[in-house]
């Protein structure tokens, strides 16, 4: 890798702090200002050293998205973490690569499959993926290209591996890594993660030897990436949001018998919710209230018990594609929002529910 001007000189590193020796007093002087980044014959022994690493006992794994030339530059950087002779670079990607990555010194590559799924879910079956490979493998560090969706696949990663991320690394020192400060004015120094994005723009030419590339293979005893990875659990219809309830029993001030509402609620693996009053009151959860000051829900079926339906909680139910009322008044609002209004207390209404769920009937 030659590093030269036009001119055919070695181009000066600007992002460098290197030493010069003083050859009067034999002192090393600092050059802030960078200096030339190595020499010719630096770079023509590195092009013809190949680095071999037989059997890894640690990986720092890369991942590349978009095969760009420039972010496998970050590889450079990691020269600065003293890996050990046992430790093998990792490049994972989605294609073939294999003679490029060599010249950039990754020891091994894995191509990672991926279908064509929803870019909704991609985010999610790509951390899966690396955090299988993270577990499965002794990976000791995983490093993203510093863009956008990287930064947010590296939050991803290092949420389920239960760690806190780096991101926008800029080099690394004895201390950790070291990143700009949030005003952007000057370098600090932070812990090192298991999770880091690296910016690849602020990256020094180094005189890096060269790596071997072996493919290794996605692993049959781990879930292929090629699918959206599934959890099976049990969900009660109460620990859903109500923004995602199909059904909704609702009770407003007219239910006094809470026992059978939530029997009744039960019986039909409905959600509950309630009017404001209900929940300022205390007797449901704040978070289960509907209207503007609450949640806004479009269940298919929302059954109001009791409820005389002020403008805030009908706002709230817009959404709904039907709407059953219970209530004595005839003309309360909430009558004239409904589907279906019944006439009649919501009390004796939720009273006869139970009874007839508990014989059985439906």
């Amino acid at each position: 890798m030659a590093y030269k001007h036009a001119s055919n000189r070695l181009r000066r590193d600007p992002w460098a702090v290197q030493y010069a020796v003083n050859p009067v007093s034999g002192r090393k002087r600092m050059q802030p200002s960078g200096g030339y980044a190595t020499t010719a014959d630096e770079i023509i022994e590195a092009a013809e050293y190949v680095r071999h690493v037989a059997n890894p006992s640690d990986y720092i794994a890369f991942y590349f998205p978009d095969m760009n030339e420039d972010d496998y530059q970050i590889s450079r950087l990691v020269t600065a973490l003293a890996i050990p002779d046992d430790c093998a670079l990792l490049a994972i990607t989605h294609g073939e690569q294999s003679a490029i990555l060599a010249k950039h010194g990754f020891d091994r590559h894995l191509i990672l499959p991926l279908s064509d799924v929803d870019e909704s879910f991609l985010a999610d079956s790509l951390a899966t993926a690396l955090v299988d490979l993270y577990w499965h493998y002794p990976i000791t560090h995983i490093l993203l290209p510093d863009s956008v969706k990287s930064r947010d696949l590296a939050y991803r990663v290092a949420a389920q591996c239960n760690v806190m991320p780096t991101v926008s690394v800029q080099g690394f020192s004895a201390g950790g890594a070291i990143k700009r400060s949030s005003c952007g004015t000057k370098t600090v120094s932070c812990p090192l993660s298991p999770v880091m994005t690296i910016s690849s723009d602020r990256i020094g030419a180094t005189n890096q030897s060269q790596g071997e590339a072996m493919s290794i293979d996605w692993c049959s005893d781990m879930p292929p990436s090629a699918f959206i990875a599934t959890r099976e659990f049990s969900l009660s219809v109460e620990d859903l949001p109500l923004s995602e309830a199909a059904l909704i029993f609702s009770a407003g001030d007219g239910v006094k018998d809470w026992a059978a509402f939530h029997q009744a609620a039960r019986a039909a693996n409905a959600a509950t919710a309630g009017s404001r009053v209900v929940c300022d009151a205390g007797l449901l959860e704040k978070k289960r209230q509907v209207g503007t000051s609450g949640q806004s829900v479009t269940a298919d079926v929302y059954v109001a018990f009791g409820i005389s339906g002020a403008v805030q909680h009908l706002q709230g139910i817009a959404g709904c594609a039907n709407v059953i009322a219970v209530n004595i008044d005839p003309e309360s609002p909430i009558m004239k929002r409904a589907d279906l209004g019944i006439v009649a207390d919501a009390n004796a209404v939720l009273k006869a529910m139970c009874q007839h769920s508990s014989q059985g009937e439906g």
